[in-house]
């Protein structure tokens, strides 16, 4: 921001000076001609007066004018042109940033910024400074109108005193013109002064004393001159005269360069000759002004009667001083004043002091005594005649609010009063000024001349701030905030409003209102004008960093701005300089947008200005990782910019240039010495090969060393390593060897949405046989010199010493990485260098128009960066982020030496336990020169390991025979195997292959088994002496089978063995073992196969029936829920209590509950897997509720009628339980059970007891029984194979027979509770036979089935409970069970094979019978349900057609299903069938035609029911995957049951179903918004079920909500409590403790502490509750008041006194806190004194012992006493001060 070495005062006199007209007679300009220099100029130096002069103003006060400057031009100057003005304000400003000014710069610094910021700019400056210089005086001022005129004539005029006379009639007469023309005139009697120029060297002297009498005589002593010069002649030397050495130019500031003067000249006498008017002269300036600010509308000025439409300017004088003090400096070797001495200087000041001190103020003085008298006179006159308007009115009507820019409005006295206040000014008498500014503006008012206000506002404020007093006035912004406004909006004026602007600002810094300073320079930053936009933008921002505190960001945002706007003015380096300022400002995270802009800008522009290394940096930041906000249409019209840009600054360079994309992840790069290799012989290559190996696992190391223990050539050499990695150590070299490939691999990221696409991919390289010189490029000019080597060249080199693979082509995808591996050869030993990668990058893009002009792209290079591991081990590197060396891309390259290569055929990869296998590995050598001595192989499983020749196979032949494996003999195990030995070696281009012998382990699971081969040759040299090979094989191994025999004596030399091959395979799957032979391994001994070979296998598969479409439908893992004919439900506190007794007994029994880590930013929890309370509720609540009267999912579909073989006569007896159940069903009312269809299906079974019945009166008896009901309705069951009592050795496969039937038979006193309460509440009618209730229980264990729910549809009671009777225990949702605790054994007398039977049994229920009636009942639903629509449709046209006449009730619910038709329960009959028999497409057709058949309002339970089945049949569709879940059904469902028919079970059940899909699904937030629908009031325990339950979802949101599952669960709590479940409540508050600990959670944890305190002391859990109540006392709560903590504290007295009365162990209390750090342990007791005044203070706890000289003293006395010798130094007193690891000593007795 400006900051100049004027005041702003000095600033503002400098801008309004007072403006003096010279007017030279010829002879007058010729004289000072000689010095080269006109009159005008001649004086320029001169016009500040460098002392003091004063005046007296109209009130007599004496005015002192300080730093008084006149600004004098010639009469005949005019202004420039448009193109000369343009340049001038273009020029100032491009020149001050050319000319290298030096900018001190000062720091700023916040939080996130460290900023360097230029105290100055002098662009503005300078711009500033020619603006106000060629700004045009208004109609409305005076300010730089011509308030005096200088006539000078020389003394060589043959009549000056007539030359005189005609110089002022010839200003006379331009000044009285009409048209005027300029120069324009301060007042029509201006001040003219006569000067008298005489040349001393040639005029005569004589002449020229009597000449300035006549002079004086004429026009006044006062008013006249006589000015001697040019005392030195021309071409004299500087030694003639006095003083002349040294002569300064003060000229040289002031004249304009020769070529603007020719110009101006030029441009003046072409207007001058065409006698244009002083409008047209006026009009040509307001142009070159206009055209810089861009102006299109006309100025016109209010303020004289002649047109002056277009405003005037004076014309564009010498060069002057800035603001600054900075001037346009000549750049002609013209010397100024070379007949001028110092006398002549001298004389020029005196002249100028006369002319100011006797003529000029004595003018002012008088005229502004004038102005102020005839002011006052004047305002008495108006106020007079103004007084008979005010009493009588005026009948003279005047438009209002009609503003006019005429000067029509004003009138003599505005104008006088103006005139006064300009001249005021000009000569410092601001407070006289101020009083006419403001009297000229409170006469007028915006509306009547608001030009002519404006400047009065403007004025006001400049001379209320030049007043001495202004400091302590306060400024008024708003009148050059109004100023500002009428200039630029009302009168289209904005070179005022400009002007106002500099003025202002400058004002408002000096008095630091920086906010308003940016405002008003806003103001003027429009589009109209770029250049000043841009200079004004800029100073704005520099005031925002001037702000409390700096306004960082809004700084850079109007730097940016503004550097756009210089771009649009055409100025590059500016534009260049500002975006370069913010550039570090916009590097800062979230700004990627704003940096993308100014990088393209940067580089752009700086490609155009030829700066090649600042734009291909600003280029290559373009595409920066951590840019990801650039879509893929801007990154290619990026990257086609960058093509053009980096192809033509880089066509003259020799050298790879560094490209930014793809980006290299080097902590990616691998160095792998040896090459890849192909398998030749056998299947396989040792995987050592891969860059996936892992060669830093310590194995390695230990297998190497234990081959080279006792080696003594292999001191001192270090273990080999081939894979250098990130995770490898790299301190030294890697070794490779000549004529070896090594290959490289490394990860590429493209940061870019466009693909990528790389050619010519090669490594970088650098050879050297001195030593490594890691340079990023080498110059042709040093490769020769130092011999070197690298391909980092544009030019290809010859005799290369390292041969390269080249990747062709590859693609890298937008936001991709991928790898990519080369390779490389060197051909000589040496040092290799590996620096990165070359290649040629170009972009691949789809559209034409998107293409590059560079089809081939550019060519250049990345390097690679590796750094080794962060450095730990001292306190320097942990404090500093330091890494140690990493070498891996320095390689020694030593001479050629053998390559061993090792292959095998074939190598296993499954073997089972025990088992023995072989395979072939070849050693190949594949040097053509040398030969291998040795090759040796340790392996980390030795003890399984073996080599055999390979050219004996005879162990792989298995016959009969013992003796095949008894007498082989293997190599012994060791812990090395020599393959190779020097005596005979693997010779050059040979092949050796060995049989390797693998033995699996006895247990299951992996074996690794690691191999190194280490191989040995004659000529290894240091470094390397031995090479190695490494191949690490996984085997998988598995249980197969398992043996188990017994032999027993059968005779002489025969035993009898029985074999029992289990398998022991630990899951199902479908591998078969069959055991082809067993041998006898025995010399002695062989085997025979005594029993015949046999196959069972029984499979379980699955069943299916057909649909009414003929498709087939497969059943999976049907299950059927088989219950007693006499079942009924429980009563109320029965349900009630089954209910709560499941969710307590899940968590009373122990329940394993796997946790999960959930980790945030603020939170670490470990969260339970599961909840099986809540599971054990659901299934009890699924069990217990019961069926509604608008579905049939849990009637009764089938029936099982069954009687025994025992009866006396069974057929009659099917006929009455035939009967038994057609009676039951139809009654009236109905009663329990409930029947799906009038027709269900019966299936009949006969009983048969084994052990006791007669089997052909079975048989007999069936036979009746399937001619009675048809075959495949009947079934014989055979069971009781065992008879009671019977042993379990009597009968096969007794041993160890299950018992599945206990997690299934209900518990006694369950049964006995409900029988009593059921027969109170139903009917009391015989009940079923034995048989049946039995045969109930034991189909229940095979199938997994509920036993008893009870519908409680019928008339009895059930307003009070939701819930109906629970059977026999189920299995959970998650397959846990409850257990009964009876030690009742079920079925004694049933065996495995009664076992086959039930399953036999039912599998022909179902198959059979069951899906066979389902199938045909479909078909039947399915054909009355389309027959029926047909008539419907048919019987509705009428009235379709007609109308009818029958009108209906709207919008009147009902829940009855009076409002049912037939089809729609038939419909939904037929939905239900389908659904239970998994046909789910056709169940969901159903339900979504019976939905689209009733409304709402019509049945809305019936309505409801199929919303919920619609759900849950879309989902069990196979391809539900697919289609949406529609939830918006299942919401209607769950508010319709919950709300319109206040049935809670079923939208309980809704919830139920739904939130399990919906979490499935993973849409958690509508689980939540369902589970919190019904967690109102009503239920407490369902409430705190559903609570837990949404809080838990809340987890699986990302993030996790962790702030609103601790809230839920706490409310979750208190129902808890409110239920009576306190367990509960107490884990739900602990599994949130953590949570709430945090900071700002006291209020939240004191509840949380006292309800766990509270509820744990209940329950008797003393430590729980006293620690929870202790943490109510935490010395970190500050938000208890008095009040809570008495409550607390008296609770806590209460709790604590119960639970401590049988502890004998003292409590630990809570407060008060005991400050640790102050404890002293004083080991001698207060002493008092016996005989003496005072005793030893080191007795006193304030005593220091830890300083260094008690010790010192001691071992002083000790040092040569032997008994004291390894005594410790003796202290008395312990604080935390001293060393307290040894435990004091006290003393008996002593305190």
């Amino acid at each position: 921001m400006a900051q100049t070495k004027k005041s702003v005062s000095e600033f503002i006199q400098d801008a309004f000076c007072p403006m003096v007209a010279v007017l030279c007679s010829y002879d007058a300009e010729s004289i000072c001609r000689k010095n080269n220099l006109t009159f005008a100029e001649l004086i320029q130096p001169f016009c500040r007066l460098p002392t003091e002069v004063s005046y007296r103003d109209p009130s007599n006060n004496l005015i002192t004018l300080k730093n008084l400057r006149l600004e004098i031009k010639d009469f005949n100057s005019l202004p420039p042109q448009n193109t000369l003005a343009k340049k001038l304000l273009n020029d100032s400003v491009s020149s001050a940033l050319n000319n290298g000014i030096v900018n001190n710069e000062h720091e700023i610094s916040t939080e996130q910024y460290e900023l360097r910021i230029r105290n100055t700019t002098p662009w503005f400056d300078a711009w500033r400074d020619c603006f106000l210089r060629i700004s045009y005086n208004g109609d409305h001022e005076f300010l730089k109108n011509y308030l005096a005129c200088i006539m000078v004539v020389s003394t060589s005029h043959l009549d000056p005193m007539d030359a005189f006379a005609k110089l002022v009639q010839q200003q006379n007469l331009q000044q009285q013109q009409s048209p005027a023309k300029l120069p324009k005139w301060f007042m029509t009697n201006i001040y003219k002064y006569f000067v008298l120029l005489h040349d001393v060297t040639e005029g005569e002297e004589s002449k020229a004393v009597s000449v300035f009498g006549d002079l004086k005589q004429q026009y006044g002593a006062g008013n006249c001159h006589l000015l001697q010069i040019n005392s030195k002649r021309a071409g004299q030397t500087s030694g003639d005269t006095d003083a002349a050495t040294n002569m300064p130019d003060p000229w040289r500031l002031y004249v304009k360069q020769s070529s603007s003067t020719t110009q101006q000249q030029q441009e003046s006498q072409s207007i001058s000759r065409k006698e244009s008017s002083m409008s047209d002269s006026l009009s040509n300036l307001t142009e070159l002004i206009d055209q810089e600010l861009n102006i299109t509308t006309s100025i016109s000025h209010p303020l004289s009667s002649f047109d002056t439409s277009s405003s005037d300017l004076t014309s564009i004088g010498t060069t002057d001083e800035g603001y600054d003090g900075s001037s346009i400096t000549s750049a002609s070797t013209i010397i100024h004043g070379a007949c001028l001495t110092l006398s002549d200087h001298d004389r020029i000041h005196v002249f100028m002091n006369e002319f100011v001190t006797k003529g000029l103020l004595l003018w002012v003085e008088t005229n502004l005594k004038t102005f102020n008298e005839q002011i006052t006179s004047r305002r008495g006159l108006t106020k007079f005649f103004s007084m008979p308007k005010k009493l009588f009115g005026s009948s003279t009507t005047t438009a209002k609010n009609v503003p006019s820019t005429s000067s029509t409005n004003l009138t003599n006295d505005s104008i006088e009063i103006r005139r006064a206040g300009d001249l005021a000014f000009l000569f410092q008498n601001y407070e006289f000024a101020y009083n006419n500014y403001y009297a000229a503006k409170r006469d007028l008012s915006r509306d009547q001349a608001p030009t002519f206000y404006a400047g009065v506002l403007e004025m006001c404020c400049l001379s209320n701030f030049m007043q001495e007093s202004s400091a302590s006035k306060a400024y008024p912004a708003q009148y050059m905030d109004e100023a500002i406004d009428i200039y630029s909006l009302a009168c289209r004026l904005p070179i005022f409003a400009t002007r106002c602007v500099l003025m202002s600002t400058e004002i408002l810094k000096s008095k630091e209102a920086y906010d308003q300073a940016v405002q008003q320079f806003l103001k003027l930053s429009q589009e109209d004008s770029d250049l000043r936009g841009a200079l004004f933008l800029e100073q704005a921002s520099h005031c925002f960093l001037n702000y409390r505190p700096p306004y960082i960001r809004k700084y850079a945002f109007y730097m940016v701005i503004a550097g756009h706007r210089y771009l649009k003015a055409g100025q590059r380096l500016h534009a260049l300089r500002c975006y370069t300022d913010v550039l570090s400002i916009y590097e800062k995270p979230n700004w990627s947008l704003a940096l993308d802009h100014i990088n393209f800008t940067l580089g752009k522009q700086s490609a155009s200005l030829n700066h090649s290394n600042d734009a291909i940096r600003s280029f290559n930041a373009l595409f920066a990782p951590n840019n990801r906000i650039q879509n893929a249409q801007q990154q290619i019209n990026f990257f086609k910019e960058y093509l053009t840009v980096f192809n033509q600054l880089t066509n003259s360079q020799t050298i790879l240039p560094e490209l930014p994309v793809p980006v290299i992840d080097n902590s990616t790069i691998k160095i792998l010495l040896a090459g890849q290799q192909q398998p030749q012989i056998g299947t396989q290559v040792s995987n050592c090969n891969d860059f996936d190996f892992d060669e830093t696992r310590k194995v390695w190391s230990d297998l190497e060393r234990t081959i080279t223990a006792h080696d003594r050539r292999a001191s001192g050499t270090r273990t080999q390593i081939n894979l250098f990695t990130s995770r490898t150590h790299n301190q030294q070299h890697p070794i490779a060897v000549a004529n070896e490939t090594i290959r490289v691999e490394f990860y590429v990221r493209n940061i870019l949405q466009v693909p990528l696409l790389l050619s010519e991919v090669q490594i970088l390289w650098k050879h050297s046989s001195n030593s490594w010189k890691r340079k990023s490029s080498v110059s042709a000019e040093n490769v020769e010199d130092s011999k070197e080597f690298t391909n980092d060249t544009l030019t290809k080199q010859s005799d290369e010493p390292v041969e390269c693979d080249t990747l062709t082509d590859c693609v890298v995808f937008p936001n991709d990485t991928l790898k990519i591996e080369l390779s490389l050869r060197p051909r000589r030993p040496g040092y290799l260098t590996i620096l990165g990668i070359c290649y040629r990058l170009n972009i691949l893009v789809q559209n034409i128009s998107d293409q590059t002009t560079w089809p081939y792209g550019i060519k250049g290079k990345t390097l690679f960066h590796v750094k080794g591991t962060r450095l730990n081990s001292n306190h320097k590197e942990r404090l500093n982020i330091m890494y140690g060396v990493d070498k891996r891309l320095e390689l020694q390259v030593i001479p050629e030496a053998p390559l061993l290569q090792i292959e095998y055929s074939p190598m296993p990869t499954a073997m089972f336990c025990g088992e023995i296998q072989s395979c072939l590995i070849h050693l190949i050598n594949k040097s053509s020169t040398h030969s291998i001595n040795r090759i040796r192989l340790a392996t980390s499983q030795p003890n399984l390991i073996t080599i055999s020749p390979s050219d004996n196979d005879s162990l792989l032949t298995y016959t009969n025979q013992s003796q095949s494996i008894w007498n082989h003999s293997l190599q012994q195990q060791s812990s090395i195997l020599t393959l190779v030995n020097p005596q005979q070696p693997l010779l050059a281009n040979s092949t050796r292959t060995i049989r390797l012998w693998l033995h699996a382990s006895h247990l299951a699971g992996e074996m690794n088994v690691d191999f190194l081969f280490l191989y040995e040759s004659d000529v290894f040299q240091q470094p390397l002496r031995h090479r190695t090979i490494k191949h690490s094989s996984l085997f998988i191994i598995t249980h197969s089978i398992g043996f188990n025999t017994q032999s027993q004596s059968s005779g002489l030399g025969e035993l009898v063995v029985p074999i029992q091959i289990d398998n022991l395979m630990a899951t199902p799957n479908n591998l078969n073992i069959d055991v082809q032979q067993l041998s006898c391994i025995s010399k002695q001994w062989n085997i025979q196969n005594l029993s015949p070979v046999s196959k069972n296998s029984i499979r379980y598969g699955e069943i299916s029936y057909r649909d009414p479409s003929n498709n087939l439908i497969t059943l999976k893992n049907l299950r059927l829920e088989i219950k007693d004919f006499n079942s009924l439900p429980p009563q109320n506190t029965l349900a009630k209590k089954l209910l709560n007794d499941s969710v307590s007994s899940a968590l009373n029994n122990g329940i394993v509950n796997n946790e999960h880590e959930i980790s945030t930013e603020q939170y670490e929890l470990r969260i339970r897997n599961t909840t099986p309370w809540f599971d054990a509720w659901r299934d009890c609540f699924l069990r217990i509720s019961y069926n509604g009267d608008h579905e049939f999912l849990k009637n009764y579909l089938a029936c099982i009628m069954v009687v025994s073989t025992s009866h006396l006569d069974p057929m009659d007896a099917f006929a009455k339980l035939v009967q038994q159940q057609n009676l039951q069903q139809q009654q009236s009312p109905a009663k329990l059970p409930k029947w799906f269809m009038t027709n269900i299906y019966k299936y009949f079974v006969l009983l048969h007891d084994v052990t006791e019945g007669e089997e052909s009166k079975a048989v007999s008896v069936f036979g009746d029984l399937k001619q009675q009901y048809g075959a495949g309705n009947c079934h014989l069951l055979q069971i009781n194979s065992k008879r009671a009592g019977q042993t379990s050795g009597d009968t096969d496969a007794a041993t160890n027979m299950p018992d599945p039937w206990r997690l299934y038979v209900k518990q006694s006193s369950s049964t006995t509770q409900q029988q009593q309460e059921s027969q109170s509440i139903s009917r009391k009618e015989s009940s079923m036979s034995d048989s049946l209730s039995n045969l109930t229980e034991l189909i229940d264990q095979e199938l997994n089935i509920t036993t008893s729910i009870a519908h409680p549809l019928s008339s009895f009671d059930t307003s009070n409970s939701d819930l109906t009777s629970i059977g026999t225990t189920d299995e959970g949702y998650d397959g846990s069970s409850i257990t009964s605790a009876s030690t009742i054994i079920h079925g004694a007398c049933l065996t495995l094979s009664d076992h086959d039977r039930i399953h036999v049994f039912m599998n022909e229920f179902v198959t059979k019978g069951l899906l066979l009636w389902v199938e045909t009942n479909l078909k039947t639903f399915n054909e009355q349900i389309t027959s029926r629509r047909g008539l419907t449709k048919f019987f509705s046209m009428p009235k379709k057609l007609f109308g009818s006449s029958t009108t209906t009730a709207k919008n009147v619910p009902s829940t009855s299903s009076t409002n049912l038709t037939n089809d729609s329960i038939e419909i939904r009959r037929a939905g239900d069938l389908a659904f239970l028999f998994q046909n789910y497409e056709f169940a969901y057709n159903n339900y979504y035609a019976a939905k689209r058949d009733l409304s709402r309002d019509q049945a809305p339970t019936f309505y409801a029911g199929v919303l919920e089945m619609c759900c849950l049949s879309n989902f069990m569709q196979e391809s539900s995957a697919s289609k949406a879940y529609p939830a918006q059904y299942m919401d209607e469902a769950i508010d319709i049951y919950s709300l319109a028919c206040r049935l809670p079970i079923f939208a309980t059940r809704c919830v139920l179903m739904s939130t399990e899909i919906l979490k499935s699904k993973e849409a958690y937030d509508q689980a939540v918004q369902q589970f919190l629908k019904l967690s109102q009031e009503d239920s407490d325990l369902r409430g705190a079920l559903f609570l837990e339950q949404a809080s838990h979802c809340f987890l699986n949101y990302r993030p996790p909500y962790i702030r609103k599952y601790a809230f839920y669960m706490v409310i979750a709590g208190h129902r808890y409590l409110k239920a009576g479940q306190r367990l509960h409540a107490l884990r739900c508050y602990t599994d949130v403790l953590s949570i709430y600990e945090k900071p700002n959670w006291s209020l939240a944890l004191d509840h949380i502490n006292f309800t766990l305190g509270k509820q744990s002391a209940s329950l008797n859990h003393s430590n729980d509750a006293i620690r929870s109540f202790n943490a109510l006392f935490a010395p970190n709560n500050r938000i208890q008041n008095a009040q809570q903590q008495i409550n607390f504290f008296k609770e806590y007295l209460t709790v604590f006194n119960q639970l401590t009365n049988s502890q004998t162990i003292l409590p630990e209390l809570p407060v008060p806190v005991i400050d640790n750090s102050t404890i002293k342990i004083l080991l001698a007791g207060q002493q008092q004194p016996q005989i003496g005044t005072q005793v030893s203070n080191c007795n006193d706890f304030d005593f220091d012992e830890t300083r260094k000289v008690w010790s010192d003293l001691e071992r002083t006395i000790t040092a040569h006493d032997r008994r004291a010798s390894g005594t410790r130094t003796q202290i008395n007193l312990f604080t935390s001060r001293t060393h307290n690891q040894q435990h004091p000593i006290a003393v008996a007795n002593g305190l």
